[in-house]
């Protein structure tokens, strides 16, 4: 098994941040450089990194090579590439169809998604052969991460149970980013 930090772009590349992002970072890069970060996460065994793309921020392909070249720098490889976080949305196909673009443009080949976002289209045997589809045509896989349980998601359990969100990834031949801490907070055994 490979691990990975989540790291968002914008702390990554500092300079990129919009006002936003200056105020909503990781606290890994209050006080040191994007080099030291990299190098200390290298040195405590980490095997890469998973790139959470900014939400109220477009990224542009430029934006894209200068994160894989200073990764690269660090021999931190782009294992995968995570959707915008978002809350009250569903993620669109054509969202979807970009980050497979970004992933193939940063060398990542796993592209990360929340199935509270998917919502009931997950059901959807269109949207099923269309993921399935990207995901032949580049070669990159989808892993749906299994997501904490909270208050909203109480009618929705496929989200989060174990038992629940297993067999609906099973079912829909889809693969898992398996996110421990989410699990643990649902309840589960980690």
């Amino acid at each position: 098994m490979k691990t990975s930090a989540s790291l968002f772009l914008t702390d990554i590349l500092p300079h990129r941040r919009k006002l936003y992002h200056k105020v909503v970072k990781s606290k890994l890069f209050s006080k040191h450089t994007p080099d030291e970060v990299f190098s200390q996460l290298k040195k405590v065994g980490l095997d890469g990194i998973e790139v959470i793309l900014p939400s109220f921020q477009d990224i542009n392909d430029h934006q894209l090579k200068e994160v894989k070249t200073l990764l690269d720098a660090h021999n931190l490889p782009i294992f995968s590439v995570h959707q915008k976080l978002r809350f009250f949305t569903k993620t669109k196909v054509a969202e979807i169809t970009h980050l497979f673009h970004v992933a193939d443009l940063v060398g990542s080949k796993v592209i990360v998604l929340h199935m509270s976002n998917a919502g009931k289209q997950l059901f959807n045997e269109n949207y099923k052969t269309l993921l399935h589809s990207l995901q032949k045509k580049y070669g990159i896989t989808i892993g749906f991460e299994n997501m904490e349980k909270y208050f909203g998601s109480y009618f929705a359990p496929h989200r989060w149970h174990h038992d629940k969100f297993a067999s609906l990834i099973e079912e829909t031949d889809f693969n898992v980013t398996f996110d421990t801490t989410h699990l643990a907070h649902s309840g589960g055994d980690i």
